[in-house]
Order: C-alpha cells, then sequence, then structure tokens
C-alpha cells in the first residue's frame, strides 16, 4: 500500500458529506411511497368489501348509511381515521342491478411532510345477487 498524498486526506468525509442528503431524500421518498401504495392498498379492499356488503342479498335491502358504515368501520380497523361518512360515496344501479362504492382519502404526508396533501381515490362495482 502506498501514502496517501497530503493534499487527499478528507476527500472521502467531503463526498460523504455531500452524498448524504442526496441518499436520505431518496430513502425516504421510497418509504413514503411505500406508504401510499399501502394506504391506495387499504382503500381499494374497503370499497370491494362495501360493494360486496351491499351487493349480498339481503331482505330488505342494505340502505346506503349502512354500507357507509361498514366501509368506515373497515378503514377505522386498518387505521385510517381521517375519513369522514363524506368520503364515502355509494351509488346503485337498479338496471343491471349493482352497488358502486367510491372512497376517497385524504392522504397527509408521513416521511416527508410539507408535501401538498393527495387525495386517494378507490372505486368498486359489485352486482347485485
Amino acid at each position: 500500500m502506498g501514502k496517501i498524498p497530503k493534499d487527499q486526506t478528507g476527500a472521502a468525509l467531503v463526498e460523504f458529506a455531500l452524498m448524504l442528503p442526496l441518499f436520505l431524500a431518496l430513502l425516504f421518498g421510497v418509504v413514503e411511497f411505500a406508504l401510499i401504495m399501502h394506504t391506495k392498498g387499504t382503500i381499494t379492499q374497503a370499497s370491494q368489501a362495501g360493494a360486496r356488503f351491499g351487493a349480498v342479498y339481503s331482505s330488505p335491502p342494505k340502505s346506503t348509511g349502512e354500507i357507509q358504515a361498514y366501509v368506515l368501520n373497515y378503514l377505522q380497523h386498518q387505521g385510517l381515521t381521517e375519513i369522514t361518512g363524506g368520503g364515502i360515496v355509494v351509488t346503485t344501479n337498479p338496471s343491471p342491478p349493482a352497488i358502486s362504492v367510491r372512497v376517497v382519502y385524504p392522504y397527509h404526508f408521513v416521511v416527508l411532510p410539507g408535501f401538498a396533501d393527495v387525495e386517494l381515490t378507490a372505486e368498486s362495482i359489485c352486482r347485485s345477487e
């Protein structure tokens, strides 16, 4: 091994200091994206569960309020508590008989706060049985 020239001492430290913020920004961005995708998957599952809940035969048929309460309960059990009944829209179609459930969730950035909030939307349609 040769000697390190005196003008090269500390170069690795300077390079590390320059690259660390970029690496951390990339790392936090990946984590935030994963959280967004998890939340999107959860609201998609909630809309599917709500549509299925309303479409399954029952006498009397389930009301819009019951379906909204079911989806809201599902989301709250998954830890998404920032949604209200207004973010859950249930529509029925008489011909062919189908129920549509649309969930709009206001996502607030967790790892990178200060970014603009994003509205995540999921909609599912299920034919009535």
